[in-house]
């Protein structure tokens, strides 16, 4: 009887409350009918949506077709639901998933203005004035399909002005240097540029507290792209990413993460049909479609294509990691390792770097190993297990590595 009472208390104290870009306002109430308006308002203390106020077994449904873009696309929980109860992000309406875009167009920046002017020394280049902004970007895209590679590569702070090349960017922190593909000025294309902070290193388009702690989290249905950082970030326990795309995003698609946190970090989290594509392919960062330096962290149906460096990545690589009883069921991933910086990548598909306890299972990659232009070939390997972690002060040598009944094809190295 007891039980009954407390699990009918809880659930009386749930709520649900609904945003749409297109029919709300910020000073709404939050029902389907008066909606919120836009993520914005959880940094705001009187709003229910601040994240530290959502409670267990609260949802947020986000209207399917409507788009956020730059600061108004990035959010921050910093709640926890509970085992049973968990705070979940889901969607209503009909169409498309909702869309998180990091990035904003150059018009909107400029309010519709012209903000472009060619560089005096390559009239090829030209230079967005517009002296509002802090061009710390590490995210161009050109027409929502084409990333622009950031000339340099990363192993610069900003890129090099004197590397540019058609089809490629620069920023300084107050001007943006821009190169198109085909030689046309910017404002002939539609130009996103990446707005979201770049100052942490572990600082998703969505995250999870960046300094850990948050669990029992679920993401439904929700699409993320163009960040200067991470697509999802998470570091609390028991989060669960449904039918999720992470996609152009300088860095990883998806990060499950203890690097940077307060402990425990990540941990017993999962991603279900989920999938990462073009992240870290312009030299923005380096990132893999999935990033994965967590225990009990596991993988299912999902698919991770074109990324810059490996398409699933278990990162076990010094003291604050601890990738085991980790792994990936019926997993595919494609056209990874297409070298994000100045120097040749060679990520395989799927990389087991570090960890122990790993199940590989029913997986496929192939065509691994080519550059974004689909110009140079490198021998990435279809997996790889590294058993002699190199580049890292301490890094892990894997152990107890299970990989049964995968499929490797037509990569440019090893199987």
């Amino acid at each position: 009887v007891w039980v009954a009472v407390l699990l009918i208390a809880s659930d009386a104290y749930a709520a649900d409350y609904y945003v749409s870009s297109s029919a709300g306002s910020n000073l709404n109430i939050g029902t389907e009918a008066r909606p919120f308006k836009n993520v914005s308002t959880w940094t705001s203390p009187a709003s229910p949506l601040a994240g530290n106020k959502l409670k267990p077994g609260d949802r947020v449904f986000f209207k399917r077709g409507d788009e956020w873009t730059g600061l108004d696309a990035q959010w921050n929980i910093t709640a926890s639901g509970a085992a049973g109860s968990p705070i979940t992000f889901d969607v209503y309406g009909t169409g498309a998933n909702p869309l998180f875009t990091g990035a904003k167009t150059a018009a909107a920046i400029g309010n519709g203005a012209d903000t472009w002017t060619q560089y005096s020394s390559n009239p090829k280049i030209w230079v967005n004035i517009a002296g509002s902004v802090n061009w710390d970007c590490r995210v161009v895209v050109e027409d929502g399909t084409k990333p622009l590679w950031r000339a340099g590569g990363v192993t610069t702070s900003n890129g090099t002005l004197s590397a540019m090349k058609r089809g490629t960017f620069y920023s300084d922190g107050s001007k943006l240097y821009v190169w198109t593909t085909n030689d046309q000025r910017p404002d002939a294309h539609t130009i996103y540029i990446g707005m979201n902070p770049t100052d942490h290193a572990w600082r998703g388009l969505v995250k999870v507290k960046p300094d850990g702690g948050s669990s029992y989290i679920i993401f439904k249905n929700l699409d993320v792209r163009m960040s200067n950082s991470q697509g999802f970030s998470s570091s609390g326990e028991h989060q669960e990413f449904w039918d999720c795309n992470s996609s152009f995003n300088a860095k990883d698609g998806f990060a499950f993460h203890k690097y940077y946190v307060q402990a425990p970090g990540a941990q017993y989290n999962r991603a279900y049909n989920c999938t990462a594509a073009n992240n870290a392919i312009a030299g923005g960062d380096n990132g893999s479609g999935f990033t994965i330096q967590t225990p009990y962290t596991w993988l299912y149906n999902c698919v991770s294509g074109d990324n810059g460096m490996a398409g699933i990545d278990f990162l076990d690589f010094n003291s604050s990691t601890d990738v085991h009883h980790s792994g990936a069921y019926n997993c595919t991933a494609l056209n990874n390792g297409k070298s994000s910086t100045t120097i040749n990548n060679f990520e395989p598909g799927i990389y087991i770097n570090g960890g122990r306890d790993i199940l590989l299972y029913n997986c496929i990659v192939g065509n691994n190993g080519m550059d974004a232009n689909r110009e140079k070939l490198y021998p990435a390997p279809g997996i790889t297990v590294d058993v002699e972690p190199s580049g890292f002060s301490s890094g892990k040598r894997p152990d107890n590595i299970n990989i049964i009944n995968c499929v490797s094809y037509n990569n440019l190295g090893e199987a």
